[in-house]
């Protein structure tokens, strides 16, 4: 197979693993690799793999009947990559100028911080800026397969939330209805989570550092023990009391 032009670059993340996905001209179904593949061919990062976009690639696919890498037999349904070369369509620094417009917001995840409100888990992101990114803990626990305890080995890992704009429904669940979004780039869509190494590496990595991760958000009046806030802890953590910011905090966290 020649090489191919990658059209788009994305990244997911599915029970806990994170794969740079592929959509290549003359394919019709994406292909994956692993972070670790894409940064060892090419010396790109995963908070920025959107550059390759214009570069090209020729993958080597497992043919139905193969055995792959891990004994399984290959059942054809979906292309996997056995093997594959990328050759980068100009230098990182140059690739990084020409696909500007086409790489994720993300900032780097400073500290991580859980806590119990409105009677369930909550989840802050601190990026370093004066509003930290307030989630549901289910939300990340769902994308991520991580245990609650376990949360603060994003910290060092990126995120660049996507949020709803004005006039776009805004769905909480199949049983529930839209509701529409009254105010642009409050309600978070999409995470945007990216992983900044596998989570074995993850966990060895924080292991080895200073631990500065915290189940309540870092606030001497905040009680920790009864999740009873004597100030207005949220308000100090989202940067405002404006009631209509601090809706739009409820919404991230519910």
């Amino acid at each position: 197979m020649r090489h191919k032009l990658i059209l788009d670059v994305f990244t997911i993340i599915y029970k806990g693993r994170q794969r740079v996905g592929f959509k290549v001209k003359g394919i019709e179904k994406f292909l994956y690799l692993s972070p670790a593949n894409v940064k060892q061919s090419t010396e790109v990062d995963i908070n920025e793999v959107e550059i390759l976009i214009g570069s090209k690639i020729r993958p080597e696919l497992y043919r139905k009947g193969e055995k792959m890498f891990g004994g399984e037999i290959y059942k054809g349904d979906y292309p996997i990559i056995k093997d594959f070369w990328i050759e980068c369509s100009d230098t990182i620094e140059n690739m990084r100028k020409k696909n500007s417009d086409k790489l994720k917001s993300l900032k780097k995840i400073k500290k991580v911080f859980h806590f119990h409100k409105f009677g369930k888990d909550n989840i802050g992101f601190d990026v370093g800026e004066d509003k930290a990114i307030f989630t549901s803990a289910n939300r990340v626990v769902g994308l991520t397969s991580l245990d609650l305890s376990e949360i603060h080995i994003l910290e060092g890992s990126f995120i660049g939330p996507e949020y709803y704009q004005k006039g776009e429904n805004i769905y909480e669940g199949m049983d529930k209805e839209p509701e529409l979004c009254y105010k642009s780039n409050v309600v978070i869509k999409n995470l945007n989570l990216r992983f900044c190494g596998k989570i074995e590496e993850m966990h060895e990595k924080f292991e080895n550092s200073e631990p500065s991760y915290a189940t309540g958000y870092d606030n001497s009046s905040y009680d920790y023990d009864s999740g009873y806030d004597s100030s207005n802890w949220l308000a100090d953590a989202a940067g405002t009391d404006d009631p209509e910011v601090m809706r739009d905090v409820y919404w991230n966290l519910d």
